[in-house]
C-alpha cells in the first residue's frame, strides 16, 4: 500500500479538531455541572476539569508538589504552615490567569505543529532544536514570554520553603528535581 501525505495529513488535522471539540464540549458540560454545585465544590470540580483538559499544565512544575509535601510533613510547625499556605493562596489569582493564556496558546499550537514523521514525509523541513517539533523537543508548546512567566511566578513560592522549612524538612519534601520547571511535551509522537 502506498503511501500518502497529503492524505494523512487530512487525518491528523481532522483528529486534532476532533480531540479539541471532545474537549471543549467536557469543559462546557463540566461548567454546567460546577455552576449547580455548593462553592467549595464549585471551585474545585472547575479546577479539576480545567486540569484534566490541559494535562501538560498541570504536570508542567515540581514546586506545587514540593510544596504538598511539605505541608504534609509531621514535623511542620502551625507558622511554617500558615507561611507556605499564605504564598500558594496569594499566587491563585495569578496561576489561574496564566493557565488561561497557556491553554489558549496550546489550542493555537495543536492547530498548527505536525508530528516530525508526517512532516517528514510531507517535505517539511524540521530544525532538531526547533521546540514546536513535538517528538524532539521536551518543550511544551507554548511562548518563551510564558514559560518565563511561570517561572517568575512559582519563584515566591520556591524562596518561601528556602526560607520557611529547615535543611531536614527541604530534602523530605523535595521530590527529584524539585527545583526545576518542566516543560512537558503535550503529544509525543507515537512510534
Amino acid at each position: 500500500m502506498a503511501s500518502d501525505p497529503p492524505a494523512a495529513k487530512a487525518r491528523f488535522e481532522e483528529g486534532v479538531r476532533a480531540r479539541i471539540a471532545v474537549r471543549d464540549h467536557n469543559l462546557r458540560s463540566a461548567r454546567l455541572i460546577a455552576d449547580e454545585l455548593p462553592p467549595p465544590l464549585s471551585e474545585r470540580f472547575r479546577t479539576l476539569a480545567f486540569e484534566r483538559s490541559f494535562l501538560p499544565l498541570k504536570q508542567l512544575v515540581r514546586v506545587d508538589d514540593a510544596a504538598a509535601r511539605a505541608l504534609a510533613l509531621p514535623s511542620l510547625t502551625q507558622d511554617q504552615r500558615a507561611e507556605i499556605t499564605g504564598v500558594m493562596t496569594a499566587r491563585v489569582p495569578r496561576l489561574a490567569a496564566w493557565r488561561e493564556r497557556a491553554a489558549a496558546e496550546l489550542l493555537v499550537a495543536e492547530l498548527t505543529v505536525l508530528p516530525s514523521r508526517l512532516a517528514a514525509a510531507l517535505g517539511v523541513a524540521i530544525d532538531p532544536s526547533d521546540p514546536l517539533d513535538w517528538s524532539k523537543s521536551s518543550q511544551v508548546l507554548l511562548s518563551t514570554a510564558l514559560r518565563r512567566e511561570r517561572i517568575d511566578l512559582d519563584r515566591p513560592l520556591l524562596e518561601c520553603l528556602d526560607r520557611v522549612l529547615t535543611p531536614e524538612q527541604l530534602d523530605e519534601a523535595d521530590g527529584p528535581d524539585a527545583r526545576k520547571v518542566i516543560f512537558v511535551n503535550p503529544a509525543p509522537e507515537r512510534p
